[in-house]
């Protein structure tokens, strides 16, 4: 078996829908099926997305030699519809979010951007074509399931492939005891993130000893940066983005781990990477109840859950965390650990899509 991975991205991108990609390619590979990657950014027009099936003739020969088309999210599904209409290929839609409620809200945060207009036009047209043309589904969080459900998909036609994590990269490490009490959150500072509410609750907190660290400043978001430098008071540190190694070793630093998203359609259909991540680390978390990350603290009992966009909720959480018995901040750092190994390695992850895809292999077959 071969699966082609199609991407509207370069292949230099380093998004972290791209890890996805890659951790499920090398899984798969790993069990013995092959794969390529077709990256339509690399290839004339380049961009937009919306012009990019320009370029699938190029890629005509590489395409008839694969099983099955994975389509790396709603705009590299919407690419491939050439090679559906062409070469019968079955095409596997890689569910993460809503991608063109993400652009309604990145058009909220700039209303008068005709590039941000064009780009919510854009997902529009992608995600209706790529409903038309999508045979299979995988999604990463039971949310996004059931909402496919409700729109009549039957279920054989979807399973849940969630982000995960190398667990062997991502692991506790033991450190001295510190001074201070630390929070952290880590991430690309993407408009959904309330790092503003975040700020607030801390400065509430009127406790010393505790700090906040903020890691994950671009160039592209210095003005972010700068904007925040003005809010912040004693306690709070801003780092830019960091190796991974380096990254890692400042989140084994910290006591809690942070994933403060704003309250909105797009955010309840998808599921953080980072989140698998944080549970690697064998760390408390604290989330926003807006996903379904919110619903996983809560049943294995590895951290908070605070409204979204309420600053006094989050403050509440931040002082539970700080006056939490040792005792219960260890156990919490045990599940979220154990949470991790059982559900988010990326190992289990790509043999579960590995017997999805023999499936959809021997039903394209029959039929």
């Amino acid at each position: 078996m071969k699966v082609a991975f199609l991407s509207t991205e370069r292949s230099s991108t380093n998004k972290s829908y791209h890890e996805r990609l890659h951790k499920l390619a090398a899984g798969l590979n790993s069990l013995g099926i092959q794969t390529d990657f077709i990256y339509f950014r690399d290839m004339y027009p380049g961009k937009p997305a919306l012009l990019q099936p320009i370029s699938c003739v190029m890629n005509f020969k590489a395409i008839q030699q694969c099983d099955i088309i994975h389509g790396g999210d709603t705009l590299g599904t919407y690419v491939g519809w050439p090679y559906k209409l062409l070469l019968k290929k079955p095409i596997v839609h890689d569910m993460h979010g809503d991608a063109f409620q993400d652009e309604c809200l990145f058009l909220r945060e700039q209303p008068w951007n005709p590039w941000r207009m064009f780009h919510v036009i854009q997902a529009g047209f992608a995600e209706l074509t790529a409903s038309c043309i999508s045979d299979y589904y995988i999604c990463v969080s039971e949310f996004q399931i059931k909402r496919l459900l409700s729109k009549g998909i039957p279920s054989a036609k979807m399973e849940l492939i969630r982000n995960g994590v190398d667990t062997s990269l991502f692991y506790p490490i033991s450190k001295d005891s510190n001074f201070y009490f630390t929070f952290c959150y880590a991430g690309a500072m993407q408009e959904y993130q309330d790092i503003e509410i975040l700020l607030r609750a801390f400065h509430k907190l009127e406790i010393n000893n505790v700090r906040l660290k903020i890691i994950g400043f671009t160039n592209k978001k210095e003005r972010l940066k700068m904007q925040f430098k003005s809010l912040i008071k004693k306690g709070v540190e801003l780092l830019d983005r960091l190796p991974k190694k380096e990254l890692i070793k400042h989140l084994a630093l910290a006591d809690v781990l942070i994933i403060p998203r704003k309250n909105h359609v797009c955010m309840r259909y998808g599921f953080p990477m980072k989140f698998a991540e944080y549970a690697a680390m064998g760390k408390p978390i604290i989330v926003s109840d807006v996903d379904e990350t919110s619903i996983l603290i809560k049943k294995h009992g590895c951290g908070f859950v605070y409204e979204a966009s309420n600053y006094k909720s989050l403050l509440v959480k931040l002082r539970e965390a700080i006056i939490m018995s040792k005792q219960s901040f260890l156990e919490m750092g045990k599940n979220a650990r154990r949470l991790a190994i059982e559900e988010f390695e990326w190992k289990k992850i790509a043999r579960k899509y590995a017997i999805f895809l023999k499936r959809i292999l021997q039903n394209h077959k029959e039929f």
